[in-house]
């Protein structure tokens, strides 16, 4: 399974459904989530029917939607607000599948693990998210890495590491060769996550159910 997470803000709307094909026909995506596009409703249904893929589901900035299977995905924008932030976390606790089952969540998480995550010419910038540190562990999560540059977002001299994926130890137990890249930057400030893992040739083999949830920050 190839999945890719992006925030794409800047590309513009009318851009981006021909940036997708591309993207997708470069790198064959079997999933995408995709953040900040800045259209919603039909107009949303309608962009999504133009990029090619099987199905597609909207979700407005301020929801979630989910389940109880046997896989989950579950696809993250994170509110830049601090506050807000830490309602998310604690929504996601509630959202976490019994711990056997296989879980990794991707997306713009808007936060920093580790103080080498953020670099920045500012005189005082901002630190490591304490809430979403302390969350990350509480739920007993890994970081899967990543090939390619460290940083995900960048402006005006700030640099960060705000999209990532993370799984939960059966996740990481059962799909050792899970691999995350960092993609170069599409004409967004935030750069496309790719997320490539057997899973979804198992699910063919075992007829399992993959379960994708999707679970948005207010802005």
């Amino acid at each position: 399974m190839i999945c890719l997470f992006w925030n794409c803000r800047g590309t513009g709307s009318k851009s981006l459904p021909g940036l997708i094909k591309e993207i997708r026909k470069r790198y064959a995506i079997d999933f995408l989530a995709l953040f900040e596009t800045k259209c919603s409703g039909s107009q949303a249904h309608s962009c999504c029917q133009k990029l090619g893929f099987d199905s597609h589901h909207v979700m407005d900035a301020n929801g979630r939607s989910g389940g109880s299977e046997e896989f989950f995905v579950t696809s993250i924008y994170a509110s830049t607000n601090k506050i807000k932030r830490r309602q998310l976390w604690d929504e996601l606790k509630h959202l976490k599948p019994r711990n056997d089952i296989p879980w990794f969540l991707g997306g713009d998480f808007n936060a920093t693990l580790f103080l080498n995550e953020r670099r920045s010419t500012a005189t005082n910038p901002t630190c490591v998210d304490k809430d979403f540190m302390r969350w990350y562990e509480d739920l007993e999560l890994n970081d899967l890495g990543c090939n390619g540059p460290l940083y995900t977002w960048k402006r005006e001299g700030c640099e960060s590491h705000l999209d990532r994926i993370v799984a939960n130890n059966p996740f990481k137990e059962t799909y050792i060769d899970a691999s995350v890249k960092h993609l170069p930057w599409f004409n967004s400030d935030h750069r496309p996550v790719l997320f490539t893992t057997s899973v979804f040739h198992s699910h063919k083999k075992t007829g399992a159910t993959i379960q994708i949830c999707g679970v948005l920050g207010p802005l």
